[in-house]
C-alpha cells in the first residue's frame, strides 16, 4: 500500500506543480483565468492521478500507521515593563494546543513520530496596569 501511496503523491505533488506554473504563466502574461480553465487544469491533474498503475504486489505488504491527539491546556503569563515610565503590564492567556503525532509502526525501529497537525486556541483572561 505504502509504494501505492508514494507513486500517486509524487504524480499528485508534479501535476500540481505543473498547473502552478501554467497559471503563473497565464498571470504574467495577463490573461485572465476564467471557471472552465481552472476546471480543465483540475481535471488534468485527476487524469494523471489515474493514469497511475498500481502493481499487484504494491498491496502485498501491510503497514500500520499510529496516530496520537494531544489537548494540552496552559496558562501563560507575559509581564512588560516600559523602560521610559516604569508602567508595568501583565496579561494572563488560557490558551488550548491540539497537536496530532502520527508515525509508521509496523517495525519498531522505524518508529518515528512527527507533529501532523498544530491548532492552538486562546483567550484573555485578564490585562492589568500597574
Amino acid at each position: 500500500m505504502l509504494k501505492a501511496e508514494e507513486k500517486l503523491r509524487a504524480v499528485a505533488l508534479q501535476a500540481i506543480a505543473e498547473q502552478k506554473q501554467t497559471m503563473k504563466q497565464m498571470r504574467t502574461v495577463g490573461e485572465k483565468q476564467n471557471t472552465a480553465e481552472l476546471l480543465s487544469l483540475l481535471s488534468s491533474v485527476q487524469e494523471k492521478l489515474e493514469s497511475v498503475e498500481v502493481e499487484p504486489n504494491d498491496d502485498s505488504e501491510t503497514f500500520e500507521r499510529l496516530q496520537l491527539s494531544t489537548l494540552i491546556r496552559t496558562t501563560q503569563m507575559v509581564e512588560v515593563v516600559s523602560e521610559k515610565t516604569a508602567e508595568r503590564i501583565t496579561v494572563k492567556s488560557d490558551v488550548k494546543t491540539m497537536m496530532c503525532f502520527e508515525s509508521f509502526v509496523t517495525d519498531l525501529q522505524d518508529v518515528d513520530w512527527q507533529i501532523m497537525k498544530v491548532n492552538q486556541f486562546g483567550r484573555v483572561v485578564s490585562h492589568t496596569k500597574d
